[in-house]
């Protein structure tokens, strides 16, 4: 495995990427930057579609970059598992999203949407929470129903 440069605290790494399992939904070899989750799946997407959605990538982008070859895309691994970069990224592409079905879930991707300054994503994530059936452990839900004790 090759050596990784920290950016930006430990919240990611820029590295060459040589292999690795990519998204089906995300693999556009046209893509600019790589997007790493936390258990090795990539994601290919274009920086302006990150710049455009994102208040942290947009500062990032605004950094000055160390200039790759054209044929090798820009490496950012997160600290996010895939199913959430997943969610978040079809949010910010404007493709079908998945449903939302623990309190769990909800909760990674708001924190993940929040961090990334994703207002998009966070609006659309609080309607799906108000209007969908998330079901959670019973700890989570209120008194009333949690049942009798």
């Amino acid at each position: 495995m090759m050596e990784t440069e920290p950016i930006l605290g430990s919240v990611l790494a820029m590295v060459p990427v040589d292999e690795g399992i990519f998204h089906m939904s995300f693999s556009s070899l046209d893509a600019d930057v790589i997007l790493g989750a936390k258990d090795h799946t990539m994601f290919r997407i274009h920086s302006w579609t990150l710049r455009t959605t994102s208040g942290w990538f947009r500062s990032l982008f605004s950094m000055p970059q160390q200039s790759l070859a054209s044929n090798h895309p820009e490496t950012i691994n997160l600290d996010e598992d895939s199913h959430t970069l997943e969610s978040l990224l079809l949010m910010i592409c404007g493709l079908p999203i998945n449903p939302l079905t623990s309190y769990d879930e909800v909760d990674a991707l708001l924190f993940a949407a929040e961090k990334y300054e994703m207002p998009g994503p966070v609006s659309l994530i609080c309607m799906l929470i108000m209007t969908s059936d998330v079901h959670g452990p019973a700890s989570s839900r209120g008194p009333a129903e949690a049942g009798p004790h």
